[in-house]
């Protein structure tokens, strides 16, 4: 796996999501290039506020919150004006976008040691026991899919 400049090992990911978060990064150096914030001896964060700080997950999940509220809100006006039943969000936070981009990574084929690494699972066996129930449905649904297909005669 490829290493950072600080010597530790770079998170696969998408050229499109690499470059944007490139971009992210060049930018915020434009508001606060002295700033440089050190955890668990990782610097160079890429989400950052204008003063440098690396957003937490409590930060974020309260930004989540706020903006499911008001889509909420906005959700509720809308059916009541149109007549129907409103169909909310649920509450999100970064662990259910987690969770959700593992789930998609194996539902999408990935194997799953891939998703170990991506994930940053010491091992597979954390991968298997949290996404098992994904695993579990996968292989129902590739079940399904050779139905008819082997001859067993």
């Amino acid at each position: 796996m490829p290493k950072s400049n600080t010597g530790k090992r770079e998170i696969p990911m998408l050229t499109e999501v690499r470059d944007t978060q490139l971009a992210l990064y060049e930018r915020r150096n434009d508001f606060n290039a002295d700033n440089q914030i050190v955890i668990d001896g990782y610097t160079n964060f890429v989400f950052r506020d204008l003063y440098g700080r690396v957003y937490s997950n409590h930060r974020i999940n309260r930004q989540l919150k706020r903006i499911t509220a008001k889509y909420n809100q906005e959700e509720h006006a809308e059916a009541e004006q149109e007549g129907r039943e409103e169909n909310p969000l649920p509450p999100i936070t970064c662990r259910m976008l987690r969770h959700t981009f593992c789930t998609r990574m194996i539902l999408g084929g990935i194997d799953l040691k891939t998703v170990q690494i991506i994930m940053g699972h010491a091992d597979a066996e954390t991968t298997m026991r949290v996404y098992a129930n994904v695993t579990k449905a996968q292989a129902q649904n590739e079940m399904m899919r050779m139905e008819g297909k082997m001859k067993l005669k």
